[in-house]
């Protein structure tokens, strides 16, 4: 018993340190967007417009250099702005957002996933849990939702079901759906939905 408990505090320590660099991350990532990238935008424009009224043919070449640089440097902020605000998303924390807004169903999270996964992967699943959610808030008579995600050793697994009946959705149309398909067909995945025994989605991504 001690030693599930001890177990229990470092996984929950870990957890907050997680969450903590996640949002120092994106805290980050919004003053280098904010302060910097307007300062280089500035700066941007007003290369360009001595470019536009230098009458100087020497100062045409270092103009145009110092324009690119600035663009180059701007380019590498967007960049690296990106890619910290994509680790920044937290699948965990995201998909149990989602459910405690849900106020007609109960909402069960089941996570199995250790570690990061790939961003595209991460979107991936958020984007399908949130218009599972949807589909079950418009088309199902039923009160519960089941969540699970799980990390097997060569793929990624989220599996979604409502405990409604008579489903009426037609699970081959509808531009939700054919969005959860190209999403997974873009990636190299698979994905079944069912609505015979309330509607349920599994998606199966694999890793490289």
């Amino acid at each position: 018993m001690v030693r599930k408990r001890f177990k229990d505090l470092i996984h929950m320590q870990d957890e907050n340190i997680t969450t903590a660099t996640l949002k120092e991350r994106n805290r980050i990532a919004r003053e280098i967007h904010d302060n910097v990238g307007h300062m280089l935008t500035r700066s941007i424009l007003q290369a360009g417009a001595l470019g536009v009224l230098n009458k100087d043919d020497s100062l045409k070449e270092p103009l145009a250099e110092l324009k690119y640089s600035l663009d180059l440097a701007m380019n590498n902020i967007r960049s690296s702005v990106h890619d910290l605000h994509d680790e920044s998303v937290n699948l965990h924390s995201t998909i149990m957002s989602l459910a405690e807004n849900v106020e007609d169903f109960d909402v069960n999270v089941r996570y199995d996933i250790k570690g990061d996964i790939p961003k595209e992967i991460k979107y991936a699943f958020i984007a399908i849990t949130k218009e599972a959610i949807t589909n079950a808030e418009k088309y199902s008579n039923g009160n519960r939702v089941d969540i699970l995600l799980r990390e097997h050793p060569a793929f990624y697994q989220l599996s979604i079901q409502d405990n409604g009946q008579n489903a009426t959705i037609n699970p081959s149309s509808g531009i939700g759906l054919s969005n959860m398909r190209e999403r997974v067909d873009a990636l190299g995945g698979i994905l079944q939905i069912s609505t015979d025994h309330g509607f349920s989605i599994n998606a199966t991504l694999m890793k490289d």
